[in-house]
């Protein structure tokens, strides 16, 4: 339950890093002091409970590294208190702002089996209309006890996935207001001796305790010989760690699916048959993180400038025009709240060994 709310309170967090720097690249400077005001709350929280305001090393195996601290109860409600509203004035200021629209709306449009294809995840497959989630597909933590929606787009393009994010905020303080009320008294880590360190004070009286601390921390502990993959839904999309272990302390093999990586071969495709001043708007819309190419070969410049190496596109990148609507808000199976498209004409998700063989392509 800590892990689910220190993971939707970092969404909202970069959410609003989103909406602060996405405004700002368009023209919308205010938007950017208000984005990052926001964001500011959260990180205030993080440091009080982490000690940091990014890169925290809270999850460990077992649980996290300390328990919350006093008085979190009253901060989570003082951040559910001032960010919803500040949201609707993220509307205002944006959504009704013609400009900005047309920056948007219908520029970058990428299709369903276009994102498929390209192992796109996260906000960028959502916004398709793709109606994915891991929280909710694939329930990890505790989200198949908190009641959210997922939220898709309808039409693909720089607008939905600004819009997508945008409602992503409200759905995750929505799970963080359940939290509250459904946090549970208890160790905030296992008890088991073999994963987790005791505590310091003990270490000073007793010579057990000494032991088992050298030995945890030069040796690890050891796990099930075996392979095994697993993910989460992070900000961005599919955050995965595929891992074989010998039996031992160490992993045999390794790799991190990181979904900025993906997601960053989508580009071409959102640029394909647009203007130079269209990357102004559709490389913020993709939010990701800064990849630092492995050679020439695989070069953002090159891969924006050469034509989509995934033909052909299901639907023309410069004719498809946003209705500039709320995303649609999709709830239990068949059932779609704000009614912006009809159920049946949301794509269902893809059975879970489907995914995974879709998401190996970049490996």
């Amino acid at each position: 339950w800590i892990r689910m709310l220190m993971c939707e309170l970092n969404r909202v967090s970069s959410h609003l890093l989103f909406q602060a720097t996405n405004g700002m690249d368009l023209g919308a400077v205010s938007m950017m002091i208000y984005g990052w005001r926001e964001r500011e709350e959260v990180l205030r929280f993080f440091e009080k409970v982490t000690g940091l305001r990014m890169n925290h090393n809270y999850i460990r195996p077992g649980g996290v590294a300390a328990d919350l601290s006093d008085g979190w109860q009253d901060d989570v409600r003082h951040l559910l208190d001032i960010i919803p509203p500040r949201l609707d004035e993220y509307e205002v200021l944006l959504n009704d702002q013609p400009i900005f629209r047309a920056r948007l709306q219908g520029v970058g449009v990428l299709a369903p089996a276009e994102a498929l294809a390209l192992s796109a995840t996260g906000p960028i497959l959502r916004a398709t209309g793709y109606d994915w989630d891991l929280r909710r597909d694939e329930p990890y933590l505790a989200y198949d006890r908190v009641d959210f929606d997922v939220v898709v787009g309808t039409c693909g393009d720089a607008f939905d996935r600004f819009a997508v994010r945008l409602e992503e905020i409200r759905q995750s303080l929505h799970i963080v207001e359940q939290i509250l009320d459904l946090l549970p008294d208890g160790d905030y880590r296992t008890q088991d001796k073999k994963v987790t360190p005791p505590p310091r004070a003990r270490i000073d009286e007793s010579m057990e305790a000494l032991i088992h601390h050298f030995k945890i921390f030069t040796e690890g502990f050891h796990v099930p010989e075996g392979e095994v993959y697993a993910a989460v839904e992070s900000p961005r999309g599919e955050l995965g760690c595929y891992l074989v272990s010998d039996g031992g302390p160490k992993p045999y093999r390794m790799h991190i699916r990181g979904p900025s990586f993906a997601n960053l071969q989508t580009l071409p495709h959102l640029m394909h048959g647009r203007l130079v001043a269209d990357a102004v708007a559709v490389v913020p819309s993709s939010n990701v993180v800064h990849v630092t190419p492995a050679s020439d070969e695989y070069s953002t410049t090159q891969s924006v400038t050469a034509d989509p190496p995934v033909p052909p596109a299901v639907h023309d990148n410069a004719t498809c025009e946003s209705p500039g609507v709320p995303p649609t808000v999709v709830g239990a199976p068949g059932v779609v709240l704000g009614a912006t498209v009809v159920a049946d004409d949301v794509a269902a998700g893809p059975e879970p060994a489907a995914l995974v063989a879709t998401t190996s392509k970049v490996y």
